[in-house]
């Protein structure tokens, strides 16, 4: 099956819709070591935020790369559509591992850091980075033109929640109590967050193991309810 993830990787990058989140990110990423020295976890923690955003685009652009006549044949030819989708899913995880591993290590070897970096650190900078990556990548799926015709909404569901999603705790304070736990139905990034900005030590804690646990299952959730969802609609 790998030369399907080769015709989306081929069929993207001939797009160049890669080209604007790519020079955006990589332009933030300079931008936020353009100073030094730089703690290291709040440092991590705000470049799994550009990830985050960034990895809307990306989901929005692979997914929306090929035209509908191009897409539906590349369906039958596969003859499922659960395939199709499941190599677009694994393309946009692969642009995550390469964003974060840039992340990760590109203030390592330019020596942006505070203080020596330890090998816990940059594995949990990594899980961040990718995790937060995918999170984004699995509700903005549901936002692509399968399940949102307009090209609009498409961009405007996925800015209302990515905004939603990171102003959670300014949001709670403001609900009344009786509201707040609806909250915790939100992405959760901002524990990530707040986890990765108080840097606990040591760092592989079972807190931490529920927290990514939390993330993946989160995650996983919403890709299978995009494939049991673009079923539903495609019966109706």
């Amino acid at each position: 099956m790998f030369p399907v993830l080769r015709y989306q990787a081929m069929n993207y990058f001939r797009s160049y819709l890669f080209v604007p989140p790519f020079v955006i990110y990589t332009v933030l990423l300079f931008v936020n070591y353009s100073y030094r020295p730089n703690p290291i976890m709040d440092s991590y923690a705000l470049t799994s935020i550009l990830g985050y955003l960034l990895a809307a685009w990306f989901t929005i652009s692979v997914f929306h790369v090929e035209a509908k006549v191009q897409e539906t044949i590349a369906i039958v030819h596969l003859k499922s559509m659960n395939s199709f989708y499941n190599w677009k899913f694994a393309f946009v995880s692969l642009i995550g591992v390469l964003l974060s591993v840039i992340s990760t290590s590109f203030p390592i070897a330019f020596g942006m850091f505070d203080e020596r970096i330890t090998f816990p650190e940059i594995s949990i900078g990594f899980l961040s980075h990718f995790l937060l990556f995918v999170l984004s990548m699995s509700f903005t799926s549901l936002m692509t033109r399968r399940l949102v015709k307009n090209s609009a909404n498409t961009w405007l569901g996925t800015c209302f929640m990515l905004a939603i999603t990171l102003a959670a705790p300014g949001i709670m304070d403001i609900l009344p109590k009786q509201l707040q736990p609806m909250m915790n139905f939100l992405p959760p990034v901002y524990p990530l967050l707040k986890w990765l900005e108080s840097a606990p030590n040591p760092l592989f804690t079972l807190h931490a193991a529920l927290l990514f646990l939390w993330i993946i299952g989160y995650s996983l959730v919403l890709m299978i309810l995009f494939m049991f969802w673009i079923h539903l609609k495609r019966t109706s």
